[in-house]
């Protein structure tokens, strides 16, 4: 696992200057994102963490992208911390993983995930692989272990299931009426900069330049956001009717 893990890591440092490689997921940039929810989750510093993908295993080191890039890469693609003790309060346990992984994971009992249906019916077996699970795969349904019923991901506001987006694309293809870019590298960066709010400066939700509309659920339909939220970047964003 830890050779395989490298390998990626290695090919992900190849490339994590190369802003016109969005549609390659970035790993290195990915534990920037979760070294900064970390560090909001636990200001005073992490006591210990818990293995999502290694239930019962527990690690203090490596954490944060300044403990080493490849290291810190390592651990988060084969270990993925997911409850969190912190250095001034070691026996409260924190739920330190993204608000994706959440809204995915907790279809589920804890511990008890099986595997999910992706959009392009597909299936992603657990322990999941981060360079596709959410970039690619987009889950619409899992299934638990020992359950018999197929359990849908409405969290993401999507009645029917699945992960709202700009049909047909990975990335590249949504746009601010600014002129802004709410590509995956800025949805990244709206994390490691600590935003808040509208993605888009200017407060108007961003739309996807192939369809002129705003993102869409695997099924066609609109975000219902009485079921569930695609994101923190979409908050206090105002739905109003733009042209590219």
């Amino acid at each position: 696992m830890r050779i395989v893990a490298f390998a990626l890591i290695a090919a992900a440092a190849a490339c994590i200057a190369g802003a016109e490689e969005y549609e390659e997921f970035n790993i290195l940039r990915f534990v920037e994102v979760r070294s900064k929810q970390l560090r909001d989750l636990c200001p005073s510093g992490i006591d210990r963490c818990h293995c999502m993908f290694q239930n019962g295993t527990f690690v203090k080191d490596n954490l944060y992208f300044e403990d080493g890039p490849i290291e810190a890469g390592i651990l988060h693609a084969t270990c993925n911390p997911d409850f969190c003790y912190c250095k001034d309060s070691p026996n409260v346990e924190r739920d330190a993983r993204s608000q994706e992984m959440r809204v995915v994971m907790d279809v589920c009992p804890r511990n008890e995930m099986s595997r999910c249906l992706c959009q392009d019916k597909s299936v992603a077996q657990f322990p999941f692989d981060l360079t596709t699970f959410f970039q690619t795969c987009k889950p619409n349904r899992c299934k638990c272990k020992n359950e018999k019923k197929v359990k849908k991901v409405t969290g993401f506001g999507c009645a029917k299931g699945g992960f709202p987006w700009c049909p047909n694309t990975v990335d590249h293809k949504y746009f601010c009426k600014n002129g802004d870019t709410a590509f995956l590298e800025d949805l990244a960066q709206y994390v490691i900069q600590g935003r808040s709010g509208c993605i888009c400066r200017d407060g108007i939700e961003p739309r996807c330049k192939e369809t002129g509309d705003v993102v869409v659920c695997p099924d066609g339909s609109y975000v219902d956001r009485s079921i569930g939220n695609p994101g923190a970047y979409y908050d206090g964003c105002s739905n109003e009717p733009w042209d590219f």
